[in-house]
């Protein structure tokens, strides 16, 4: 066995390379089971009941990502093409191994693909992160995930966005002094399997109920929103993007991400911490049934 060590290089999608991986895990989630016989201690048998294979992964690559998932801006079908995950090769004593040179390593899955994000963080002085899962279907052929050792590698990676914690107004209102903010598209999805089948042949969105999270050290939040919670009719969240050799870039620049939301509800559900901050919870609701409770837009400017 040859020793050598890999690193995430990309994931290829139709649509979207992701270079910009903080953490990547591919994961085959066997359901394990062992038999016993009798009066026996020990198990005599062992295996799998079924396995659900599928990556998760962190990136910074945010606006990339919430762009593509355009069904009701949470997730988005890749069965049109292959996804990639690749893995490039260290060079030993010294840096990585050329992309053009048959030694990484490629994880596809096969035109089977359904894509979500579940989180986006961000917080004041950091940059922001966005969490998603690939799950792909079996065809009741190949294995959802093929493993192939040995192959060139596509397309130098490069750092293609970075952001931040931006402004949030609520019912017209700017919240000042916000710390900390945590987007969920609240997704569940549902994998299903029949007829005896190893690994899962359909995937589908069960519900989604996007929310947000935030931490302020405006303590006027308690009272403006009420011991009862406060209805939203207005919401208006922003990511900064960042400026290579700088810091933010200018609000009026047509850089930035926006959520829109017009209907849900706002609980200031705590006060904490030495420093005293308040944390807010906002449940987004769906104004009707062909809009998405919480409308993602990128490439815009902050006003």
């Amino acid at each position: 066995m040859d020793i050598a060590t890999y690193r995430p290089h990309s994931i290829v999608m139709t649509g979207l390379t992701l270079h910009q991986l903080d953490d990547v895990t591919m994961d085959r989630n066997f359901a394990d089971f062992i038999e016993t016989s009798g009066a026996e201690v020990f198990p005599q048998w062992a295996g799998s009941e079924s396995a659900e294979p599928g990556i998760s992964g962190t990136t910074k690559q945010v606006a990339d990502l919430i762009a593509l998932c355009t069904d009701y801006d949470v997730s988005v079908d890749l069965s049109a093409g292959n996804v990639d995950l690749q893995y490039r090769k260290a060079t030993r004593r010294g840096h990585r191994t050329a992309l053009a040179t048959t030694v990484h390593k490629r994880a596809r899955l096969t035109s089977n693909c359904l894509l979500y994000w579940e989180s986006i963080q961000a917080q004041q002085g950091q940059s922001a992160t966005i969490s998603f899962r690939l799950m792909p279907e079996y065809d009741r052929s190949n294995a959802p995930i093929i493993w192939t050792p040995d192959v060139a590698l596509s397309g130098a990676s490069a750092v293609q966005e970075v952001y931040t914690l931006g402004p949030i107004t609520i019912n017209g209102d700017t919240i000042t002094l916000v710390q900390s903010a945590t987007y969920s598209s609240g997704v569940q999805a549902e994998s299903i399997a029949g007829d005896g089948d190893p690994f899962p042949v359909l995937h589908e969105i069960d519900g989604a109920a996007p929310s947000l999270v935030f931490e302020t050290r405006n303590l006027d939040v308690i009272d403006d929103f009420g011991p009862e919670g406060t209805e939203l009719t207005a919401f208006t969240g922003y990511l900064r993007a960042r400026a290579k050799f700088g810091i933010n870039t200018a609000v009026a620049s047509a850089a930035h991400v926006k959520a829109v939301a017009v209907d849900g509800v706002v609980k200031a559900r705590s006060s904490k911490s030495k420093k005293a901050t308040a944390e807010v919870f906002i449940q987004f609701t769906a104004p009707d049934d062909s809009t998405a409770p919480l409308v993602w837009s990128t490439g815009v400017a902050i006003t």
